[in-house]
């Protein structure tokens, strides 16, 4: 409340009938100032202590409050003290914790915006497309999914996103598959008629057996073909794997 009403410039002053108004709002300012500041600290601390916290459930139980206390810190103190810290959580071997980070996430970037999202979110989650465990995979497509839906990606951003998430079309999980058919239909949501014809449909033509009319969710997923058989897609993450570690260690050398 003290500071609502001190960015609509109406704080009153501290005692009635003062001679000078001015001074009872000074002495508003102060107080507001110095128990803000109080109260940043103790957050500030005990973030820090769940953040770090060795026990990866408590970790995921403290990610729901992680998109309001983003704007309680502010832009920049929250990038220093939450973005940092948690971008260490995709490293960790808890699928159960990385699964909540992609479930926080996008209230972290409706707060964060557009630049920030592209240069530090999206990476994180396009990497995660390639984690072992399939429910991250699908958690992933899941909240780009959702950015997509509030408007959150770039329009070149958005082709980028729908050649590489419409693979997963043809993945024999069918959370997977259903997951990136509803990233590709909200991709649409804010691009033009045209847009969808000459660059989205191109993109997801090779995965289609028919051609669609629309690009909802229902008639992508009546059109697709046949997911790639289990074997076929361990074969191609393997050889892939393989190719991975040969340029490491070419660059290595």
């Amino acid at each position: 409340m003290m500071q609502a009403l001190r960015a609509d410039g109406s704080l009153p002053s501290t005692e009635k009938g003062a001679e000078d108004d001015l001074e009872g709002n000074a002495a508003y300012y102060d107080a507001y100032d110095a128990t803000r500041l109080e109260v940043l600290a103790a957050f500030e601390h005990q973030t820090k202590v769940f953040l770090t916290d060795q026990d990866a459930a408590v970790r995921r139980a403290f990610l729901s409050s992680v998109p309001s206390l983003c704007v309680f810190f502010g832009e920049d103190r929250a990038s220093d003290l939450i973005l940092s810290h948690l971008n260490t959580y995709l490293n960790d071997p808890n699928w159960l914790l990385k699964c909540a980070f992609f479930k926080t996430i996008v209230g972290v970037s409706v707060y964060i915006g557009g630049p920030s999202l592209e240069e530090f979110i999206l990476p994180l989650m396009l990497q995660a497309l390639t984690d072992p465990q399939e429910f991250v995979v699908e958690q992933a497509l899941r909240s780009l999914a959702s950015m997509a839906e509030i408007g959150l990606l770039q329009r070149s951003k958005t082709w980028e996103l729908v050649d590489t998430v419409a693979r997963f079309e043809l993945h024999p999980n069918l959370w997977i598959k259903e997951a990136a058919s509803h990233f590709v239909s909200a991709a649409t949501t804010y691009l033009s008629v045209a847009d969808m014809r000459i660059l989205v449909t191109p993109l997801i033509q090779p995965y289609l057996k028919v051609p669609i009319s629309t690009m909802s969710e229902s008639e992508l997923l009546d059109a697709l073909k046949k997911p790639l058989p289990r074997v076929v897609l361990d074969l191609a993450l393997e050889w892939v794997k393989r190719v991975d570690r040969g340029v490491f260690w070419k660059s290595a050398k």
